[in-house]
């Protein structure tokens, strides 16, 4: 038992003592480190060599990797219309939770939902879309290249490159 400045009488149990002293090594630990951190940038400063101009000079000297030959180039094109052609060119695999009941096969007359491009926009800025509306999307839109690889697992094979494909047709004139 221990006096404190609020004139009360406190129990202090071990475990806390324990706690507050493996706080202070942490902390302790965490100074020393910061300072041999600042301490390695002080010679590097010192002598002009900063780890970024390195990793730069060796960023430009490296030949770019070859591209990914599954991926599927979406350069240019709106995340929203990539994930619109996506939805459009899958097969209905969740609609069992999305309230269509567990024997939905897609057929029966039972009509499917509209694109929502509210619910859209806002997804396609998500770092993986898993499913969408229902239908298996199963892949990340926000870079220049998509992996269809789960998405044509669900779909078919290609059936990601064929969306995307469709979508970069030019629109007739009218």
């Amino acid at each position: 038992m221990a006096y404190d400045a609020s004139s009360r009488w406190t129990w202090y149990s071990p475990d806390d003592e324990y706690a507050k002293r493996e706080e202070q090594r942490e902390e302790e630990r965490e100074k020393e480190e910061e300072q041999a951190t600042t301490d390695a940038l002080g010679a590097l400063v010192g002598t002009g060599d900063f780890p970024v101009k390195r990793v730069q000079a060796a960023a430009a000297a490296s030949p770019k990797s070859p591209p990914d030959p599954m991926a599927v180039d979406i350069t240019g094109l709106d995340k929203v219309a990539v994930l619109h052609a996506l939805w459009s060119a899958s097969r209905a695999t969740a609609f069992k939770a999305e309230g269509f009941g567990p024997n939905y096969s897609g057929g029966g007359g039972v009509q499917l939902p509209p694109f929502n491009f509210k619910q859209a926009i806002a997804k396609a800025q998500e770092d993986y879309i898993d499913y969408f509306q229902g239908f298996a999307i199963l892949m990340d839109l926000r870079g220049d290249t998509i992996d269809p690889q789960w998405y044509d697992h669900s779909n078919g094979a290609g059936a990601a490159a064929r969306a995307i494909a469709k979508l970069r047709q030019p629109k007739p004139t009218a």
